[in-house]
């Protein structure tokens, strides 16, 4: 199945990720918190871009850190899709920089394993977590969410994930061409403001 990238990643802000709509509809609704068994991941990274509104919070070269606690159990909602997981764990997140920590349920991830782009000759292989909980106001901006990505796109289709299934441990991030750490904030005009870091850690925490 061709996918339009944008569709499928756009992240909240005016716009809403396929996979919130997924995780957030009457037809898939999320699952419930009582799980026996959750995995933690640890992650960081350096910051390489500060938007000038938010300056007075971080600074480039500053540490991003973070976990992400998730339910490796929780179902695909687009399961007719094989190279598509959007999965929604109901389950507790912290990404910090400078001043700013922002804390929230739910984790949700786009898996995308092989996925045909809509120009029909690109696939893209991607790990995706989004935290999306609005928390407030920081310099006159709204803080709207965090990205964790990791992605390689190719012509041919690549071998760095076996399907689209929930990955219980952390991905390899050298096997990625590209990663990104994000933090998303909105004035009141719909204009959107970031913080972007590069992953450079991403390990199991016990």
């Amino acid at each position: 199945m061709k996918r339009n990238i944008f569709m499928v990643t756009a992240f909240v802000l005016g716009l809403l990720s396929t996979s919130s709509m997924h995780a957030q509809s009457p037809s898939a609704p999320l699952a419930s918190a009582k799980h026996p068994t959750t995995v933690t991941f640890r992650f960081s990274g350096p910051v390489t871009y500060v938007d000038p509104l938010l300056s007075s919070v971080a600074s480039i070269s500053d540490n991003i850190t973070g976990t992400y606690t998730f339910d490796p159990t929780v179902p695909d909602t687009d399961p007719s899709d094989p190279s598509v997981g959007l999965y929604s764990s109901p389950t507790s997140s912290r990404a910090s920089v400078g001043t700013f920590t922002a804390k929230s349920p739910p984790v949700i991830f786009n898996i995308f394993d092989n996925m045909l782009l809509s120009d029909g000759l690109t696939y893209r292989t991607q790990y995706r977590i989004s935290l999306s909980q609005t928390l407030g106001i920081v310099n006159g901006l709204t803080y709207v969410g965090f990205t964790l990505d990791l992605w390689s796109n190719s012509t041919t289709p690549l071998s760095i994930l076996s399907s689209d299934a929930f990955p219980a441990t952390p991905p390899a991030i050298n096997d990625f061409q590209c990663n990104q750490l994000r933090f998303y904030f909105q004035d009141v005009n719909g204009g959107v403001h970031y913080i972007i870091g590069t992953l450079k850690t991403l390990s199991a925490h016990h």
